[in-house]
């Protein structure tokens, strides 16, 4: 088993092409371009009891039946950040995922792990599969989030003329299930009119391994960013305690993109536009960024 080193911290990077271009290029890749052409052919809404549909939220809400009582779900997993740091990419994909549960309000229960992966029986790939499992076991604990279920994936990998094999990125995909005892409570990620946008955490402005180095610089390299599960675990139940007594109207978390494709996935989910006035960064010991909003159909 092979255990490969963390790549060291991308530095300063020159923005090529400002950040109209970057916005546009990045909603339009492969990894953040809507997937509504898939959900849209099936009924979302058989049966009657789901009340936050694809693409409403950060995670799907279902209701269940004859009580108040609704169930969150979400996959998550960005196999580039497993490729680079597999440890980091365990835990981020559980960090996210809890996140995203959290982000509609409901109280991340439990997760259920697909671990797929290239051939075991190569040192470098047993030592990845090895390491995921460390970053998710550390982030479970950490956020009181244990791993109820899972399955394994081995010996997957594309073989070329060549005669080489080419194994798929580490892709520890994470399910995971949440609770809200009052499924009316629950909130979508939709720009409300009117509202002002307030930034729960620290934003490093951290790039490597990220979409905008990949699909702007055409670069793929660098740490993925660092996760602190004290300050998930921290910001995560301040977000849900200010959801569940009704100062919340919606709710999404930072992931691929950035902060500027956030706001646009909030744009787009509820038609409503905005402008951005520069942030004004608080001073507490945690950091919260009111960024104020004037609307616009």
């Amino acid at each position: 088993m092979t255990h490969a080193e963390p790549p060291a911290r991308l530095g300063t990077v020159a923005d090529p092409a400002g950040i109209e271009h970057a916005l546009l290029t990045l909603l339009g890749c492969p990894d953040l371009a809507s997937r509504a052409w898939v959900w849209n052919q099936y009924d979302s809404g058989v049966g009657g009891q789901t009340a936050r549909r694809p693409g409403a939220a950060d995670a799907a809400i279902v209701r269940v039946e004859g009580t108040k009582r609704g169930l969150a779900m979400t996959t998550d997993c960005t196999p580039r950040y497993c490729q680079a740091d597999p440890r980091a990419g365990g835990a981020q994909a559980v960090a996210e995922a809890w996140r995203n549960i959290t982000a509609t309000g409901a109280l991340p229960l439990a997760v259920t792990d697909n671990l797929n992966f290239g051939n075991p029986e190569k040192p470098e790939i047993m030592g990845q599969f090895a390491d995921a499992i460390k970053g998710m076991g550390e982030a479970c604990r950490a956020l009181d989030f244990p791993v109820v279920s899972g399955n394994v994936s081995l010996y997957n990998q594309t073989s070329h003329p060549s005669g080489l094999s080419q194994p798929i990125l580490p892709t520890p995909a994470i399910g995971a299930i949440g609770v809200i005892e009052d499924v009316t409570r629950a909130i979508g990620l939709g720009m409300p009119d009117h509202a002002e946008l307030v930034l729960i955490g620290e934003i490093r402005g951290e790039l490597g391994q990220s979409l905008w180095l990949r699909e702007i610089c055409h670069r793929e390299e660098g740490a993925p960013p660092i996760v602190d599960l004290h300050a998930e675990r921290r910001n995560g139940d301040f977000v849900r305690s200010m959801i569940a007594k009704g100062c919340v109207e919606a709710c999404h978390d930072i992931a691929d993109g950035g902060l500027l494709v956030a706001v646009a996935e909030m744009v787009m989910a509820s038609g409503v536009g905005c402008h951005l006035d520069k942030p004004h960064y608080g001073t507490s010991s945690m950091p919260i960024t009111s960024v104020r909003t004037r609307h616009a159909t």
